[in-house]
């Protein structure tokens, strides 16, 4: 039981193609153990379509590669199209002879896609936004549910006024911290476990940034399934200081974190909200939602602010060849700051999560 559960877990990391083992008896309370292994030539390639509430038809192409001149290198591209353009680069170098691989890494990222901000008694103001942001740091991996990173960054910010065309560019430079424990035994379609993820990002003007931030945030995200029937219960909090970008205190995600607002709708200096769902299986692919979501606080800035602010929803997902195609109706608040008037709004989206 104990090889198999480590071969299981080696494999997972993606080195080998082939483990196994042999138990050969050479006597009375006495074995030779033989293990057998056949390196990866690690070479994947990934297509990938989903269909977005807001930017409607993304693609994603993603290529994995080790280098034949540094063994233990790995490279990856991962280009999003259509409705998102998005490409990221990494370079890896885990270490092998650890148990828990330390490994250094070089990452760039550009972006280019439409977003809305909404602000305190203006209608939303839609933009095109830009980045350019590089990244250099370390991360330690344990065993295959548990990774952190600390980075130093620089990235290049525009964002472009649709209507007046008016541009404002920005410079960060800073710091970043990231860890993640992923127990969740299907990243497609969740039946149990456990997701957390919390970040900490600084921007300091000392190291030639243009505006200084802090920004904290945590996400917790816990299934459980008994029989046909599958509970979720997520939460999701942050908090920001100074000068921060707009665009830093949006909770991104649509329907797939809170339903009953508009995409970028929900945003905030200080955020905490929570939502909980419950799941029934109605036939081996079709699936029923009961959604309700929990705006515990939400501060714009030191005078205006709200809380205790709930949406429901209800939805039907379809298992597919294609992905999962997902329906809900939802209602919650026209504006979580000013209007507490409440908006029906309807959901689709198709495809994998990417």
């Amino acid at each position: 039981k104990m090889l198999d559960e480590n071969i299981a877990e080696l494999y997972s990391l993606g080195y080998f193609r082939i483990i196994y083992y042999e138990i050969i008896s050479i006597g009375k309370d006495q074995v030779n153990l033989v293990i057998n292994v056949q390196e990866a030539q690690l070479r994947k390639f990934n297509l990938g379509l989903k269909w977005d509430n807001f930017y409607d038809l993304i693609g994603v192409a993603n290529i994995q590669l080790n280098s034949q001149f540094i063994p233990g290198l790995k490279i990856e591209n991962e280009v999003q199209f259509a409705g998102i353009q998005k490409n990221i680069f990494s370079i890896y170098y885990p270490s092998r002879k650890l148990n828990f691989p330390v490994y250094p890494f070089l990452r760039a990222t550009n972006m280019r896609y439409p977003i809305k901000n909404y602000f305190i008694n203006k209608n939303p103001e839609s933009y095109l936004f830009t980045t350019s942001n590089f990244q250099t740091g370390i991360g330690i991996l344990l065993k295959n549910y548990w990774s952190t990173e600390s980075s130093y960054f620089i990235k290049k910010d525009n964002l472009v006024e649709e209507n007046t065309n008016n541009k404002q560019s920005d410079t960060y430079t800073g710091i970043k911290l990231n860890a993640q424990l992923d127990l969740i035994d299907d990243v497609l379609f969740p039946w149990n476990g456990i997701l957390i993820k919390s970040q900490y990002e600084k921007s300091d003007k000392e190291w030639r940034s243009t505006k200084n931030y802090d920004f904290y945030s945590f996400y917790g995200d816990f299934y459980i399934t008994k029989n046909k029937n599958t509970f979720r219960f997520m939460s999701y909090y942050h908090n920001a200081t100074n000068d921060i970008p707009h665009y830093k205190l949006i909770s991104y995600g649509g329907s797939k974190s809170f339903v009953g607002l508009q995409e970028f709708q929900l945003w905030g200096k200080s955020l905490f909200f929570t939502r909980t769902e419950y799941r029934y299986k109605h036939k081996k692919d079709i699936f029923l939602h009961l959604i309700f979501n929990y705006l515990l606080n939400a501060k714009a800035d030191n005078s205006i602010s709200t809380k205790n602010i709930g949406s429901f929803g209800l939805g039907i997902t379809l298992l597919s060849p294609l992905g999962p195609m997902e329906f809900i109706w939802s209602k919650g608040p026209k504006d979580i700051y000013q209007n507490q008037n409440l908006q029906n709004l309807f959901y689709f989206s198709a495809g994998y999560n990417f």
